[in-house]
């Protein structure tokens, strides 16, 4: 009897695909201000930056302070990133490279806390009242005002950045459950 030619194996990926699906599941992402974490605490005391980013993504009627923003659209606009992220991950968990999940995840948080950095820079919030223009030096512990600050140019201060501290806390972190 001769050997045969070529012998065809026949493989399923069901079981790798599922077990991959489940590990991803079991994951998430989340980007925002984490309560009493080290990036939480501002410098001068008074009210956290995770107090801070809900009143202004909110907005608070009880303090006069309009919402604005910047979180939940700046995740928005880091959708096809998310998405592109999320399914490189899938790849890689379906080739059993639990390593290079968890990379490419760490890369897809930090891409999303960079459009939420940069929503806040460049997006068209409700401007500042101008009691709050006079007294954002305080906050930043400074004696002079900025140049626009003293000409009481609304359009050109950033309403979310002051002293940097809010958007320099918003961070992500990766949970599997």
């Amino acid at each position: 009897m001769s050997k045969p030619l070529a012998t065809i194996k026949h493989t399923s990926k069901t079981k790798e695909l599922t077990s991959a699906l489940e590990k991803l599941k079991q994951t998430a992402i989340y980007v925002g201000i984490a309560a009493d974490s080290k990036k939480d605490k501002r410098r001068e005391g008074g009210l956290s930056n995770a107090v801070l980013g809900y009143i202004h993504e909110k907005g608070s009627p009880a303090m006069n302070i309009p919402a604005r923003p910047f979180l939940v659209p700046g995740v928005k606009e880091a959708k096809a990133s998310i998405t592109k992220g999320m399914a490189t991950a899938m790849q890689a968990a379906l080739h059993d490279d639990m390593r290079e999940v968890k990379t490419i995840l760490e890369q897809t948080g930090l891409k999303t806390v960079s459009s939420v950095k940069g929503y806040m820079q460049s997006a068209r919030f409700e401007p500042l009242k101008p009691s709050s223009i006079r007294n954002r030096n305080r906050s930043r512990m400074t004696k002079s005002k900025r140049e626009s600050e003293e000409r009481m140019d609304a359009a050109s201060i950033k309403p979310l950045i002051n002293t940097g501290q809010l958007r320099d806390a918003i961070d992500f972190y990766i949970e599997e459950s």
